[in-house]
């Protein structure tokens, strides 16, 4: 092996692990997505899908969302994005699975990107802002053999009660 290049190889790493800790300390200190607040809706072809974010407070954003086909509710879920010791967290639980928790690894003004890579599926969930009115949500990951991504093209609605 040529030490040269084993050293080389060595002060990178060190460099590229040095540059990882601001990245780490930036998602933990990272502030909740407080622009995911109100209501979203999704409809197409008999199916709506609502999910609706309460404002943070408590240093969490509660959240919820249903599928409704044909008047008959499909799925729904429960969720929380909350600080933990390791940054900003996302728990679900669809439909009465057991809890699913993410890990924030992107976080700004109008991206979240959590991930789960020991998850069946989904394995990444990322809400991205397209505007004011506009909410991209998608889940992906491998089932099988197989990538899979689903999107939800959400706009934003009055809430239940407004």
């Amino acid at each position: 092996m040529n030490r040269s290049w084993s050293c080389r190889a060595a002060f990178g790493l060190a460099a590229l692990l040095g540059l990882a800790q601001p990245i780490v300390a930036q998602q933990a200190s990272a502030p909740l997505p407080g622009w995911l607040a109100g209501c979203w809706r999704e409809a197409n072809a008999g199916q709506v899908i609502d999910e609706i974010w309460l404002p943070p407070a408590g240093d969490a954003l509660v959240g919820m969302a249903r599928t409704v086909r044909s008047d008959t509710l499909r799925a729904w879920e429960q969720l929380v994005i909350r600080r933990s010791s390791n940054g900003l967290t996302l728990e679900a639980t669809p439909s009465g699975q057991p809890p699913a928790a993410f890990l924030a690894v992107e976080a700004n003004d109008t991206l979240i990107r959590f991930e789960n890579l020991t998850h069946d599926f989904p394995q990444v969930i990322r809400y991205q802002r397209l505007g004011r009115d506009s909410l991209l949500a998608v889940i992906s990951g491998t089932i099988g053999e197989r990538q899979r991504a689903i999107e939800f093209d959400y706009a934003r609605v009055a809430c239940p009660g407004s």
